[in-house]
């Protein structure tokens, strides 16, 4: 059972689906109730009452005892074990609280699942809390964790819950008890197995349809799940997009995947240009329609930049239909940076000198958000970082539009801590490839070394 954060045990306790069940029942007698104003019957209502008003005067011993004596003279009831288990694991005795759980589920069979897999729970926290625990104690813990989790998977209680309990189980098995490798390996695939099934499986055991997210998660698009993710397989995309044309993240990988197709193609014969541009001319159906049918910006502003991407000089070769739709882009999404490098891209390609025109240009589109004007000056820096052989005048004035676009983002967002590193940067870069002033030099560093340092604290959460 989750623990809830401002909540007191008693409080707890009486939230629980039993407490309400308990004033339908008829009153049950407590051995020694330790109230000194009645020693009438109580009913398990009256019991929290009382446990109440221990607990406010902090004797958490009294409601320890006052719980002992209930459960021994009503051992059939599971809720003064659920209690006392509870209180335990409070005070940081969790194998007490999971000896009393044991004791509640052989007196009343019938205890509800969902104290059961707090059982689970205790046996888990105690392996995972001691990591001096003997590997022999540990097993025998998880051990039981994982037969009372195949109990209530076999007798279709909670089942859900408990697959995912078991899974951890087995997990916490591989990681402190199994000693060889094939042991290891093969008790986490059964570990994973079961996490995997329990996403689709309710708490009666039956399965749940899978959404097309699902099916994309464990299909095609499983392969961006890992740190090194590969293109899907072509068949395989385009088996998807046919089934789910209205999904996004499909179209957009197909069209990717068409246009690594034609990236890879070098050879300069006509018949190669031709299906290179067959491959590209693919790509651009898939794009276009992906960015038809985004229903947020930010799958539409990533299609659309797939796009202009794809309709740049070294693709398509439409370079005018790709800065008109990146302009319309900008226009439609102003909150989307990643448009603004598009054209940026196009306006200031790798390799050619940049102008101030294009420059200008560039400025003028980008919105007036801070990160519309981060991406500009980013973008400014970057051509003068690296091209090393830039003229000193060319790269003053990239460096000086970089500082008004950072400036301007800073303005609106004064703690802006992405572009108090690059302002650094730019400052920096400044001092070593434009200024020839040794007074000036030293003025641009010592401001670059406090933006650093101001952008430092405010990573580390100081302000």
């Amino acid at each position: 059972m989750r623990k809830m954060a401002g909540a007191t045990f008693v409080g707890l306790i009486a939230m629980l689906p039993w407490a309400t069940a308990a004033r339908t029942r008829e009153p049950l007698q407590a051995g020694g109730p330790t109230s000194t104003t009645s020693q009438a019957p109580l009913t398990w209502d009256q019991m929290l009452v009382e446990m109440s008003r221990l607990e406010a005067a902090g004797n958490d011993a009294g409601v320890v005892g006052l719980l002992e004596r209930f459960v021994r003279t009503n051992p059939k009831r599971y809720e003064p074990y659920v209690s006392l288990a509870h209180l335990l694991e409070k005070q940081g005795k969790v194998a007490e609280a999971a000896d009393t759980l044991r004791k509640g589920r052989k007196a009343v069979p019938d205890m509800p699942a969902t104290f059961v897999l707090q059982l689970i729970q205790y046996d888990a926290q105690q392996v995972t809390e001691s990591a001096a625990l003997r590997r022999a104690d540990a097993a025998r813990l998880l051990g039981e964790a994982v037969a009372v989790a195949d109990e209530l998977i076999a007798s279709r209680r909670e089942v859900r819950f408990a697959m995912m309990a078991k899974s951890l189980a087995l997990r916490l098995q591989a990681e402190r008890v199994e000693q060889t490798a094939t042991r290891k390996q093969a008790i986490m695939a059964e570990s994973e197995s079961i996490g995997e099934k329990a996403r689709f499986t309710n708490a009666d055991g039956l399965p749940i349809a899978k959404t097309v997210d699902d099916e994309w998660r464990d299909g095609p698009g499983a392969v961006f799940a890992g740190s090194t993710p590969v293109a899907p397989p072509g068949p395989a995309l385009e088996k998807f997009v046919a089934a789910h044309p209205d999904f996004v993240p499909a179209r957009v990988s197909l069209g990717r995947y068409y246009e690594g197709l034609g990236d890879a193609i070098k050879d300069p014969g006509a018949k190669s240009v031709a299906t290179r541009k067959r491959h590209f001319e693919a790509a651009d159906v898939q794009l276009t329609r992906a960015a038809e049918l985004a229903d947020n910006p930010t799958d539409a502003a990533e299609a659309l930049r797939e796009r202009i991407g794809l309709l740049g000089a070294d693709r398509l070769n439409r370079p005018a239909e790709a800065e008109t739709l990146a302009r319309f882009a900008i226009a439609k999404y102003p909150d989307q940076p990643v448009l603004v490098i598009s054209l940026a891209s196009l306006l200031l390609p790798v390799g050619k000198a940049p102008t101030d025109a294009a420059v200008r240009s560039l400025r003028e589109a980008a919105p007036a958000t801070a990160e519309a004007q981060h991406a500009v000056g980013t973008y400014l820096w970057e051509i003068v970082s690296k091209n090393k052989n830039l003229p000193r005048p060319v790269a003053a004035n990239l460096l000086g539009d970089a500082t008004a676009s950072l400036d301007a983002a800073l303005k609106m967002r004064p703690n802006y801590m992405e572009a108090i590193v690059y302002k650094s940067l730019v400052l920096r870069l400044q001092a070593e490839r434009v200024e020839q002033d040794p007074t000036r030099i030293k003025t641009l560093q010592a401001e670059a070394d406090r933006l650093a340092e101001q952008a430092k604290k405010l990573r580390s959460g100081g302000r």
